[in-house]
């Protein structure tokens, strides 16, 4: 029986390894049991309605909330394609000026000029613009040059 000492051995060693809570990676004592009068209660720390005095006018579920914005929406302007263009920053200055321009006469404030990243149209030597106008009717304004910018401001805002 000499020969299967060695293996009871290993299965003893086995099964203490497997019944520990050992986890790699912490210090002992950190996988140990809590004490019952350890735990902090939930409610305790939780803030009640005396210290946010809003939240018992909010209703409990209320419905979605509507807003109209006084300034018109924004004009969408791919980053990608400014930085490609000879004359990016120029043209962007020019959508903004048009935006400002067409706003005074209209009597409102201007809409937001968003640079935003690729819009997936890419054009050679051309600005991708749009607004919720446009993309409302699926379409996409190409803008080559500063000169065009006052032609896109009416496609893209129109009257």
């Amino acid at each position: 029986m000499a020969g299967l000492d060695p293996a009871i051995h290993v299965l003893l060693a086995i099964h203490v390894f497997l019944a520990s809570s050992w986890m790699p990676g912490t210090r002992p004592g950190m996988t140990g049991r809590r004490k019952e009068n350890s735990r902090v209660s939930l409610r305790s720390t939780h803030p009640t309605t005396r210290d946010r005095p809003y939240m018992a006018i909010m209703p409990p579920k209320s419905a979605p909330t509507i807003l109209r914005p006084k300034r018109p929406p924004p004009v969408l302007i791919c980053g990608k394609c400014l930085s490609r263009i000879k004359d990016g920053k120029k043209l962007k200055q020019a959508l903004k000026a048009e935006l400002k321009s067409h706003a005074a006469a209209r009597g409102g404030k201007r809409a937001r000029l968003v640079t935003t990243g690729c819009l997936g149209i890419c054009p050679k030597r051309a600005v991708v613009t749009a607004s919720a106008a446009t993309l409302a009717r699926g379409e996409y304004v190409l803008v080559e040059d500063a000169e065009g910018a006052g032609e896109a401001v009416g496609i893209v805002q129109p009257a």
